[in-house]
Parts: C-alpha cells; structure tokens; sequence
C-alpha cells in the first residue's frame, strides 16, 4: 500500500510529502524528471515504496 501525499504546515514548511516521512514530492518528481527509475530512487530514499512512486507520478499528473 502507498503512503498519502500530505501538507502539514510544520513539516518541511507545508510543501507536499509522503506521509510519515520528510520526502517531497518535489524531490521524487526531480528525480523522475531526469529520468531515473524509481528502483534508483529507493536507493536514496529507502522508505518509499515502487508503488509509492507510482502514486506519486499518477498524482504529479493530475497537477498537469
């Protein structure tokens, strides 16, 4: 299951994150910008999940 994407005014100064952690959406969606997989991505950031990145290009879409 993917953690939410969430905005809390105290964390990170409100931008979007995945829930439980202090990782932007914007730093997944650079990440996916360049090209790099989400398997890479976990690399750097061991509490996502591939379905998280999923979620989180899905939502990124949306935004478009």
């Amino acid at each position: 299951m993917h953690k939410k994407i969430v905005s809390t005014p105290d964390v990170i100064g409100g931008a979007l994150r995945f829930d439980g952690t202090r990782i932007s959406i914007k730093i997944v969606a650079t990440y996916l910008s360049f090209g790099i997989l989400p398997e890479e991505i976990i690399e750097d950031y061991p509490t996502l999940t591939v379905e998280d990145i999923e979620y989180c290009k899905k939502y990124l879409m949306l935004l478009n």
